[in-house]
């Protein structure tokens, strides 16, 4: 994710390894809500997709084949989300507010700020990779794997058994 914060909007890639336990699964259906989806890759091959602002439709060309996981790659940004990613900023009311960013997943506020299978009880695995400026400090409940310099800005690392991640 690439953050922008003053317009209160970001980028982002999504990927998302599938185990499959058999073969021949040719769709899959992923929340997302009020995303704009660019594009979804497997590898290196396009697929095809119909997106209508709630549920993503994935035409996975080659299907699957049982016990051979892939990797969905999809690309996205967001304008303003509704839920999930919050943008806080000093305003007139509270000029000396800090800023902050900052997710929540529970219940169904994943599928605002990142395509995903999105419902109580399937929790996964996780990685955050996220590009901030430099002067802001980034804390999750998962554990930083690395931090990358990046001129002005900061691309860091985080893994976690379930995505909560909060910059300050």
């Amino acid at each position: 994710m690439d953050l922008d914060i003053p317009n209160q909007r970001y980028r982002g890639t999504c990927t998302t390894r599938i185990n499959p336990v058999r073969s021949g699964i040719d769709r899959l259906t992923l929340d997302a809500v009020n995303l704009a989806i660019e594009s979804v890759r497997v590898g290196e091959t396009d697929q095809k997709f119909d997106y209508d602002g709630e549920q993503l439709f994935v035409k996975l060309n080659p299907a699957t084949e049982a016990d051979k996981s892939i990797e969905l790659e999809i690309a996205y940004s967001v304008d303003r989300p509704q839920r999930g990613l919050y943008f806080i900023a000093p305003n007139e009311h509270y000029p000396n507010k800090p800023v902050q960013v900052w997710t929540q997943g529970e219940d169904e506020d994943s599928r605002f700020w990142f395509p995903c299978f999105d419902y109580p009880g399937q929790l996964s695995s996780s990685e955050i990779r996220v590009r901030v400026p430099k002067n802001l400090l980034a804390i999750s409940n998962g554990e930083l794997v690395e931090t990358q310099e990046d001129g002005d800005r900061q691309n860091l690392i985080i893994g976690c058994k379930k995505t909560f991640t909060r910059l300050i």
